[in-house]
């Protein structure tokens, strides 16, 4: 590889500059301005290998892959070890459905960092694009040994799992999934409707029901049940029973909590003035405000999830 030949530290810094804006003008929808900032910012620096990748990235976003590709591989000829520039080429391939040389791309990085849990993840992706399900979950499950805290694979581990006919393995790990990213419904939806195919919780969900037509005041009973309609999928049904235990008890705090975080989690921008509503206080009561914060931490947003019906 040649080396670098010494050039103005601000001239650098400018391509620096215009690389971050290209990327901002990306983020709003001027792609034509992107290009024109990314264009000064490698013309400038085209050593930079970091700014060459963005570069790349932003051409396999919008669609150009032929062109991405290209980037990708001239960038590799200068620098065989850029492992970025590797995932982000086969990345481009896996789009224009080159499968087998994707992987081979992938497999690469991993003869270099054979322990990272972004690489095993997307190496995993497409072993089963490739039609290789047992290598796939191999791969998702060594990811997890490095990184279990990693919802993306927990949901892509369980997806695998419940196509191939696993449910009960595919169950644990879209519930770590729903856990771990409150915002993601694609993993909650999926495992309560696990649940619901297995029967999980239908004579819970029944007792609940008798409880309810014979005690319909009863503030507990609208708790548990809204519990069992998140943690089963049915988020509107469980807000109106959270809502329900609010309203005739405002001092319960769990169903406070509960209300709010599923509010928060489903993407509403109103949970203070919704809490307020049903509790009888202002949006900008201190109560009201702790309560909305606390609802916000990733445990009360998934408070269904750890409650124990058995």
């Amino acid at each position: 590889m040649s080396e670098k030949e010494e050039g103005d530290p601000l001239e650098d810094c400018e391509a620096m500059y215009h690389m971050v804006v290209a990327e901002v003008l990306r983020e709003m929808g001027y792609h034509d301005r992107a290009e024109e900032s990314f264009m000064k910012a490698v013309s400038m620096d085209p050593w930079n290998m970091a700014i060459r990748v963005r570069y790349g990235a932003f051409l396999a976003h919008t669609g150009r892959l032929e062109a991405a590709v290209s980037e990708f591989e001239r960038i590799l000829d200068l620098e065989p070890g850029n492992i970025t520039a590797r995932l982000n080429l086969s990345q481009a391939l896996e789009r224009y459905g080159m499968y087998d040389r994707a992987l081979a791309e992938v497999f690469h990085c991993l003869r270099r960092e054979p322990d990272s849990p972004t690489l095993l993840h997307a190496y995993g992706r497409l072993q089963e694009q490739c039609g290789h399900p047992h290598e796939a979950a191999a791969c998702y499950a060594e990811a997890l040994l490095s990184d279990d805290d990693n919802h993306a694979v927990h949901f892509d581990l369980g997806m695998l799992l419940l196509e191939n006919g696993d449910a009960r393995g595919a169950e644990e790990e879209l519930r770590m999934a729903a856990i771990q990213d409150p915002g993601d419904l694609a993993a909650a939806c999926t495992y309560g409707k696990i649940l619901e195919d297995q029967g999980r919780y239908a004579d819970t969900e029944a007792r609940l029901r008798r409880l309810l037509s014979v005690e319909p005041s009863l503030p507990t009973a609208h708790y548990r049940y809204g519990l069992l309609l998140e943690r089963t999928g049915r988020f509107d049904e469980a807000l109106d029973h959270y809502a329900t235990a609010v309203r005739l008890c405002p001092d319960d705090r769990d169903a406070c909590l509960s209300y709010a975080g599923l509010l928060s989690r489903l993407g509403n921008k109103d949970v203070e003035s919704r809490l307020a509503d049903l509790i009888g206080l202002s949006p900008d009561d201190g109560i009201v405000l702790e309560l909305a914060a606390e609802a916000e931490e990733p445990e009360n947003m998934q408070r269904a999830y750890y409650y124990h019906f058995e």
